[in-house]
């Protein structure tokens, strides 16, 4: 048995290596990985077109991801290095976002053979709770495109503004083939109010869709929120059927949206700017 004074230096021991770091809690950790879903192709511009998505494998939020993308011809000399931000400002732990890079040059998009992806950058942020979900979707394909629309709902404690629907769309081999984005109508929900979305791809992989992905992100000045998932079902073997596919909803209130995207859009301007990419002189 520790006598008292051996007891007392032993508790003020531990008391100083507690205060001097020595006992640390476990801390959440952030991590992203970019998934081999990712497809490139010239689009219908004739711009190297690349997309893919990035998944939080981390236990904390992340937010502002920036993913690189480096292109290169067919003796591997490097042409070309973009980042652009991820279509989710806010990804929370285990949720995935989609991104899409454009090389701006019809000359040296035409000379890319390969290209290589990684994650840039990103800030980890603090998590949210569920805000919106997705009430309803349909797909169909026409002659203007691929449409996806539906319905979307508040179902959180805050009314949320300048909601924003993401759907990310593949082919049957699971690869990502587009991204497009749409507002709700209206842009601002009130709690358990409903608005519709109406989202169109346009380009010449539209006829190539076999299932697609959906996401919601809304911004306010104050609060962050996380979203949810719905299961996955395929689609049924007619080009017009209606598809009731993946759904994840995210809620991140923090700034407005449009200000944030102007915002970020300004940036990957400026950097890529800066990254003296090849002139459509170069041959």
């Amino acid at each position: 048995m520790l006598r008292k004074p051996m007891l007392a230096v032993l508790i003020l021991s531990i008391s100083l290596l507690a205060s001097k770091g020595y006992i640390n809690s476990v801390k959440a950790s952030a991590s992203l990985t970019i998934l081999p879903t990712d497809s490139g192709y010239l689009n219908n511009s004739y711009f190297y077109y690349v997309v893919g998505e990035v998944q939080n494998t981390g236990d904390t939020a992340v937010t502002d991801v920036y993913i690189n993308a480096t292109f290169y011809d067919s003796t591997s000399v490097k042409l070309a290095e973009i980042s652009q931000p991820t279509k989710l400002y806010t990804i929370l732990p285990g949720r995935i976002s989609p991104f899409d890079i454009t090389l701006l040059s019809v000359t040296v998009s035409s000379r890319v053979a390969n290209y290589t992806l990684h994650v840039a950058k990103y800030s980890p942020t603090q998590n949210g709770q569920v805000g919106l979900t997705v009430a309803s979707n349909s797909s169909s394909l026409d002659s203007s495109g691929f449409h996806i629309e539906g319905t979307i709902k508040n179902v959180g404690t805050q009314n949320t503004t300048y909601v924003e629907v993401i759907a990310t769309l593949y082919n049957a081999t699971g690869h990502a083939i587009a991204t497009v984005v749409d507002y709700s109508d209206p842009g601002s929900l009130d709690i358990n109010q409903t608005a519709q979305f109406n989202t169109l791809l346009n380009s010449s992989v539209a006829n190539k869709v076999d299932h697609y992905a959906l996401e919601a992100e809304s911004y306010d000045s104050q609060f962050i929120q996380d979203y949810e998932s719905i299961p996955e079902f395929q689609p049924l073997p007619f080009i017009f059927t209606l598809l009731i596919l993946t759904t994840t909803i995210i809620l991140t209130l923090k700034h407005p949206r449009k200000t944030m995207r102007n915002a970020r859009q300004q940036s990957a301007k400026k950097q890529a700017a800066q990254k003296k990419l090849p002139s459509e002189d170069l041959q």
